[in-house]
């Protein structure tokens, strides 16, 4: 090591004969920065390994100026050439100007030639290496968290961080897009790409501000390889936007206007945004992908919003059931006209969200019609089953009683010889509610662009089945033939399809193993309750959802679930919360609070997306991961639940 301290001492500005040994070995650890004002990180150079063209490299040899380097696949050699005040780095015929710090000013960077307009639709993978410099005990894991276009949830990846801070991770992207990355405290964006290899260092104590004034601040983060230009010019724009963006303004107004004052509101904060945008970009030359990415999602925040409002308003600070606001064609109409006919809207990172929306039957705006389908479609059923006389009149009775229902979101006038019905024929009903679904959906899909319209079948396919481990029926998949869709959506419908089939009974019914290891909280639960079948609800203080489906529990737990017990797991939160809100919600069973470190043991198992989300162990011990019901599915999560508890059982 000692040798390799004295030959990257000479890269340095003054002569090697100037330093002590003392500075000679503190000058080994640097970052070192692209002198053309892009502040790209070209190297950064730590005890026994370095970060370079966004790799891993172990340092095996320094001889003479040059630095020897080697991973797995290959070796490379960097020299260091001082030419007057200048440091050369070169490797590979290739010679890049470095300094040992970001400027200040970058007005004379030089423009950006990256291009994604060959990167839409395409999925390939990504490689994300780089260092955490912990502020305090190294973090376990790293995350990367990304919105799906065509899929009812994020995606969220997972890799271990070693002891030197080390990470490396590769996931699958279809589409340039923001993705949100978490270590430790550290939780932030970046945009990446199909193909992209990318490195990055993260210093976690620059994200040691709490609360929402983080989003103001500038946090230390170093980007290297592909996008690095974007991803700097991002960093120091996003805490920018963020002083402008009025989140808890916007959310008041959800609570507080109606639909059409709402849409007022926010169509004039889109402006705001805008003209923000317009205004730093006459004062501070950015690429066109950041500017493109900026404006796109202006729009499409907006409508995003606009769409969310429509059940966000509903939503009661206690819990319960949520009543739907009704709002105008032209609210709607209006929504939609902010989204362009374009594959390019793709990277706005509300895009997703938008679309999921959409495929909601409640933002659809006909959710009378749809309801009206569907009680026909249950009439006809019944009608063709060989009841006695008394069963028939009730039915007859029920669906007189249909025409003139008050009930809130136009749902169905139930009374108890119904609702054991619906139990008794589940199997049958259930299907007959998303075949209506599906033939209103066909019926709006003229009024959305190509492109969008495309997307939302894409998601409702998967809202409606693929994540619910549910097959698809053959007459959607039949109509896709029918249907105006991009070919490149409808060839990845396909795909999930095929997938799903050969996937689905690991994910949905038999699960998978669960580590081993007594720090790992699923391991103990299941070691705890042998046997049984664990209903696992992982959820958030602060999170909304969570806290409406608690009020569904009490009915849920009346119902006849043998060997049924639930778990409850608290994360991210804090501590005093989630000791009120236990005995608030009384939430009875086994409840954990997860702290920062077990919480990323238990991420690392789960890869959690989101809050809230539903687990399942079954009585072999396994994790379900996938399609697990909410309580607020009722019935749903009722025969589920009954269903795993039958399995496994020894028939002696």
């Amino acid at each position: 090591m000692i040798r390799t301290i004295k030959i990257l001492a000479i890269f340095l500005l003054l002569p090697l004969a100037s330093f002590s040994q003392e500075l000679i070995k503190s000058e080994l650890q640097r970052r070192w920065y692209a002198a053309d004002g892009s502040n790209e990180l070209i190297l950064a150079v730590q005890d026994d390994f370095a970060l370079f063209q966004g790799e891993i490299w172990e340092i095996t040899e320094v001889d003479s100026n040059a630095l020897q380097l080697s991973k797995a696949d290959g070796k490379t050699e960097i020299t260091f050439q001082q030419k007057g005040a200048n440091i050369l780095l070169e490797f590979d015929g290739l010679s890049n100007q470095v300094q040992l710090e970001k400027k200040v000013s970058t007005s004379n960077k030089p423009r950006s030639t990256a291009s994604i307009a060959g990167d839409f639709l395409r999925m390939d993978q990504v490689m994300l290496q780089g260092v955490i410099i912990p502020k305090g005990e190294m973090p376990k894991t790293f995350s990367v968290i990304y919105n799906d276009a065509f899929a009812d949830d994020q995606k969220k990846f997972v890799a271990d961080v070693d002891e030197k801070g080390r990470f490396k991770i590769i996931f699958p992207l279809e589409v340039p897009q923001s993705i949100m990355i978490r270590a430790g405290e550290a939780f932030t964006t970046m945009i990446s790409k199909p193909g992209a290899k990318q490195g990055l260092i993260i210093d976690e104590a620059s994200f040691s501000v709490n609360g929402y004034e983080s989003w103001y601040q500038v946090k230390q983060l170093d980007f290297m390889g592909d996008l690095a230009l974007e991803n700097e010019e991002h960093r120091l724009l996003n805490p920018e936007f963020m002083k402008i963006r009025a989140y808890f303004e916007n959310d008041s107004m959800v609570k507080s206007l109606d639909a059409d004052a709402y849409q007022a509101y926010r169509l004039k904060l889109m402006e705001r945004h805008q003209q923000f945008y317009s205004n730093y970009f006459d004062s501070v030359e950015v690429s066109p992908i950041i500017k493109d990415f900026s404006f796109r999602n202006t729009r499409i925040n907006a409508a995003d919003d606009m769409m969310r409002y429509i059940w966000l308003s509903g939503m009661k600070p206690g819990g319960g059931p949520i009543e739907l606001a009704k709002v105008s064609e032209e609210y709607r109409s209006k929504a939609l006209s902010l989204v362009n006919n374009e594959v390019e809207e793709m990277m706005a990172t509300e895009y997703p969200g938008f679309v999921r929306e959409i495929a909601m039957s409640s933002a659809q705006g006909n959710r009378k019609e749809l309801m009206d389908s569907y009680i026909d479609k249950v009439y006809e059923f019944l009608k063709s089953e060989n009841f006695p006389d008394s069963t028939m009149s009730k039915i007859e009775d029920w669906k007189a009683s249909q025409v003139d229902r008050n009930v809130p979101n136009d749902a169905m006038q139930m009374n108890p010889e119904i609702t054991a019905l619906f139990k008794q024929y589940s199997e049958v009903l259930m299907p007959l509610y998303q075949e209506a679904n599906w033939e209103i959906l066909k019926k709006k899909l003229g009024t959305y662009n190509p492109f969008l319209g495309s997307s939302v079948v894409a998601v409702f396919i998967d809202q409606n089945f693929l994540s619910s481990g549910l097959d698809v029926p053959e007459n959607i998949l039949a109509d896709l033939d029918h249907l105006d869709l991009n070919p490149a959506i409808k060839k990845g419908i396909l795909e999930d399809v095929a997938d799903f089939e050969i996937l689905k009974n690991k994910k949905f019914v038999t699960g998978v193993e669960i580590s081993e290891s007594t720090e790992n909280i699923l391991f103990q639960i299941k070691e705890k309750h042998k046997g049984k079948v664990v209903y696992v609800d992982v959820w958030a203080t602060w999170c909304g959802p969570c806290i409406s489906e608690f009020s569904y529990l009490k009915e849920l737990k009346s119902q006849d679930l043998e060997d049924v017990v639930f778990v409850y797991l608290c994360a991210q939160s804090s501590e005093e919360a989630f000791t009120t809100m236990v005995k608030k919600f009384e939430l009875t069973g086994d409840n954990y609070f997860l702290n920062a470190k077990q919480y990323q043991i238990f991420d690392k198992e789960v890869e959690i997306a989101g809050f809230p989300t539903y687990l399942l162990i079954t009585k072999e011990g396994k994790l379900v991961r996938e399609g697990i019901n909410r309580p607020s599915s009722g019935d749903a999560l009722v025969k589920q639940l009954k269903s795993f508890s039958k399995q496994g059982i020894d028939p002696e």
